[in-house]
């Protein structure tokens, strides 16, 4: 482990800003080809240890080849599983493309919240064209095409904040592993090397939100619980029986035809609201209740952590949940609240909690 600075201009020897703490930074193991063709993919370790806080911020950067960018995708898991992020897959692969983009990884790139749009700097690129080393943000993946039909679902700015913040240091420390596959044929690449950063919580410049809002270049699909750039099938069923009776979701994936796969979990009794939103900022609709109450409690199923819940408090009995959305336009869901006026000609309002 290597101690230094983490300044808003990013990690791995720049110089920090003013205020800034220190961040732990962890080379990764297991190094090199990527396998060609293959989903399993190379496996990327990183041994996290020492911290004491929960996190507040995630970075990674890795020396990257690859003769076609539009083959890989990169996935950052924590220990145990709890949390994951898609960082970038299938570059590329949209509505107007189909195959994904042919420019080249070769060089050294890191991705973080404060980065540029990755999606956006490969368009121009020709077939040999280099990806410019510098920092990116994270991204949804782009979808492939499925008998002709293909969207503009890819690219998507997401947030390592929204899926690995707040994580407690026994989800912290411990492996990481960072998953980089190479899904179609031919084209090759490697990595050369790989380090994660990571900040906890005490750094006063990320508490006061120094990191921008990011849109990035894309369309999102309203109720997209299954990542595929389609609204999916859900419905919500009370299974336990009765007034209070457990309900359990089943979400059938949207790819176009008429069988794709269907999950199932618990959230939620009957008397609850059912909502959905992305939360987390991964660019998958999050499964959520709201629970009335003094005050009510929204309780949230995050697409990238889904055995550990999220609870807020928020509104009260008599309000109506069903109008969060993005209110801040930084791509993840604020909670929201219509309440009525108490009286007749009392005015009634909507209450937001923005993400920020």
């Amino acid at each position: 482990m290597k101690r230094q600075a983490w300044g808003y201009a990013g990690l791995f020897g720049l110089v920090a800003a003013a205020g800034t703490v220190e961040a732990a930074d962890f080379a990764g193991g297991g190094l090199g080809a990527i396998p060609d063709n293959n989903p399993t993919g190379i496996n990327i370790t990183f041994n996290v240890s020492g911290f004491t806080q929960p996190v507040a911020q995630v970075r990674l950067r890795l020396g990257l080849t690859h003769t076609y960018v539009g083959d890989v995708r990169a996935t950052l898991t924590s220990p145990s599983g709890t949390a994951r992020l898609v960082v970038f897959s299938r570059l590329g692969n949209r509505a107007t493309t189909g195959i994904g983009a042919s420019s080249n990884f070769s060089g050294t790139y890191q991705f973080d919240d404060a980065g540029t749009d990755l999606w956006a700097t490969i368009t121009p690129l020709s077939t040999d064209g280099i990806v410019p080393g510098g920092s990116y943000r994270p991204s949804t993946a782009g979808v492939t095409s499925v008998e002709g039909i293909r969207n503009d679902h890819g690219g998507c700015s997401t947030s390592f904040a929204g899926a690995f913040g707040g994580l407690a240091p026994a989800d912290t420390n411990g492996t990481w592993t960072l998953n980089i596959a190479d899904v179609v044929a031919s084209d090759q690449g490697s990595v050369t090397s790989a380090l994660l950063g990571i900040l906890d919580g005490s750094d006063a410049l990320y508490r006061s939100g120094f990191d921008p809002a990011a849109i990035g270049t894309c369309k999102l699909a309203w109720l997209d619980l299954t990542g595929s750039g389609r609204s999916s099938y859900v419905v919500v069923r009370n299974t336990g029986g009765g007034a209070g009776g457990a309900v359990t979701w089943f979400v059938q994936d949207n790819n176009s035809l008429t069988g794709g796969a269907t999950t199932s979990f618990g959230l939620g009794i009957s008397s609850d609201f059912f909502v959905t939103g992305d939360w987390d900022g991964d660019g998958i609709g999050d499964a959520a209740i709201w629970r009335p109450g003094n005050p009510g409690q929204f309780i949230i199923r995050p697409s990238s952590r889904p055995t550990r819940l999220i609870t807020q408090p928020f509104g009260q009995t008599g309000d109506d949940p069903r109008h969060d959305g993005d209110y801040d336009g930084d791509r993840r869901t604020d909670f929201a609240v219509y309440r009525a006026g108490a009286a007749s000609g009392d005015a009634s309002r909507t209450v937001i909690k923005l993400s920020g």
